[in-house]
């Protein structure tokens, strides 16, 4: 086919037809392949990206914060407070977490009674 007929075909451009044909020829199979550019370099370091990984495994209560469960907001905030990082999203951190196999893990809980027979009912709610 000519370079018009493709043109119309396929409705592209002339000019990038002819480069394409032109890039073809030069380099043979290799031009067919992609030539992505692999995207924007990471903004943050291997170690700062471990240092959030390593604050993420620790609990709140040993670094004497007020909860006992992080969320990803908490995380940026003391991430930055102790200057880890100078700025980072809560969706980077996620990202993060989840190129490292951490996820957020739900923590059951169980309240305190004063019922004697507490522990065995725990166990076996059957018995009630």
């Amino acid at each position: 086919m000519k370079v018009p007929e493709i043109s119309r075909l396929y409705h592209i451009s002339k000019e990038h037809i002819r480069k394409i044909i032109r890039r073809f020829n030069e380099e043979g199979m290799a031009s067919l392949k992609p030539n992505f550019g692999g995207g924007r370099p990471r903004t943050f370091t291997e170690e700062q990206r471990a240092d959030i990984v390593e604050l993420a495994q620790i609990p709140p209560k040993v670094l004497g914060l007020p909860f006992t469960s992080w969320s990803l907001a908490k995380i940026k905030e003391v991430a930055e407070q102790k200057k880890l990082v100078k700025s980072i999203s809560v969706e980077t951190i996620r990202v993060i977490l989840e190129e490292a196999n951490i996820t957020y893990q739900h923590t059951k809980t169980w309240k305190e009674s004063n019922d004697p027979d507490f522990a065995a009912k725990k166990t076996n709610p059957a018995t009630l």
